[in-house]
């Protein structure tokens, strides 16, 4: 057997493990994984899984964003702070063994504040075409098209 062929059946043995293990902890935490779902369906969440982990998306406006962030604590999920002023929320939920959720939400009712002023020092150049003579000094009386530098 090649080397590639063993290592491609390492691999997928191991996923094929990963997945086992992915399974047995759905079905340990079915009834809480069940409420969970349900109530963020209620909100208008569209879940889906990959093999990898399982992936929560929602927008909306500040009242959603409470609500889903409340559902998340409410289901013992732990919520990283949240930036004050940040128009998202990404994380991974890991409390779950073999059972990681992506969870995402999304402003959808942005605006463009303005929240003070600020000066920037910045070089400002300009074209300057000197009367530079550099075969020193060209009368006007003597000078000829191939004395004009430009």
């Amino acid at each position: 057997m090649s080397e590639f062929i063993k290592k491609m059946h390492g691999q997928l043995t191991e996923k094929r493990d990963m997945l086992r293990k992915r399974r047995t902890a759905l079905r340990t935490h079915a009834e809480r994984l069940s409420a969970f779902f349900s109530e963020l369906d209620g909100l208008g969440c569209e879940p889906y899984i990959t093999e990898d982990w399982m992936y929560v998306s929602l927008s909306g406006d500040k009242h959603k964003f409470l609500a889903f962030v409340r559902c998340l604590r409410k289901h013992g999920f732990k919520v990283d702070p949240i930036e004050k002023g940040a128009t998202g929320f990404t994380q991974f939920c890991r409390e779950l063994e073999n059972l990681p959720i992506y969870v995402q939400f999304s402003s959808t009712v942005c605006r463009r504040v303005k929240v003070g002023t600020k000066t920037i020092e910045q070089d400002v150049f300009e074209t300057v075409c000197d009367e530079l003579m550099p075969y020193g000094e060209v009368t006007p009386e003597s000078a000829t098209a191939n004395d004009i530098p430009f």
